[in-house]
């Protein structure tokens, strides 16, 4: 199934509300952030990501009460999420969001998946421009109800976790994926120059770790509750 996604560019000051006009999105009752990493670590990594983001767009794939949300690039997590996507045939929209200044004409940069439902490149120049809208549309969309799932990660997802939780967001590390969400969902603090931004107490009440052998099954239950709020 190919797509060509909508893409809008917005400022980082720009409102979430004002974004979410610029889409032409409907309300949601919730929205899932998918973070992590744009390159896993092992082979086994990749497939246990792989094998769950899967599982989340054909769980929620009939759904029109959900919308997911990832960094937009070509690649990792985001690039799975939208060949999961169109494997499911799926009508949850995705939009990606990420910064302007990483997309230069450079043959190595990063490239905008354009099999996303939506795109929003923010006017910034580096990576981590972009996290506050991400953080901020997820919440404009979930009215309230908005969760991060973290696959893997590395520097910029320690930051996308920092926000999320400072926002009030509840982070759900899957086991398994490699990188923070390994060490977040076994209760290690992660080795990352941003680590120190993550309090310990946050171990406790706000990151949810979810074991690589009950994943599928944890996931499709959070999926139903988030649907249902």
């Amino acid at each position: 199934m190919s797509m060509s996604a909508k893409i809008v560019e917005c400022d980082p000051t720009a409102s979430a509300k004002s974004v979410a006009d610029m889409l032409g999105l409907q309300e949601f009752r919730a929205a899932m952030i998918l973070a992590g990493s744009a390159q896993l670590h092992s082979q086994a990594h990749e497939e246990k990501a792989r094998s769950i983001i899967e599982m989340i767009f054909e769980v929620s794939k009939d759904s029109d009460s959900i919308c997911i949300l990832d960094g937009g690039i070509d690649t990792g997590i985001m690039a799975m999420a939208a060949h999961a996507r169109a494997k499911a045939k799926s009508n949850v929209p995705l939009i990606g969001v990420a910064p302007k200044g990483v997309l230069t004409d450079d043959p190595n940069a990063p490239r905008l998946q354009q099999d996303h439902s939506h795109l929003i490149v923010v006017r910034g120049e580096t990576w981590g421009s972009e996290t506050q809208t991400l953080i901020d549309l997820s919440k404009e969309f979930g009215k309230g109800s908005t969760i991060l799932i973290l696959l893997g990660g590395g520097e910029n997802a320690t930051v996308e976790v920092v926000t999320a939780i400072r926002s009030g967001i509840p982070v759900y590390a899957v086991e398994g994926t490699g990188g923070i969400a390994e060490d977040l969902a076994l209760r290690r603090h992660p080795q990352t120059n941003a680590a120190h931004l993550i309090k310990k107490d946050w171990l406790q009440t706000m990151v949810h770790a979810i074991e690589a052998s009950e994943a599928p099954r944890d996931l499709a239950v959070l999926l139903s509750q988030l649907s249902s709020r």
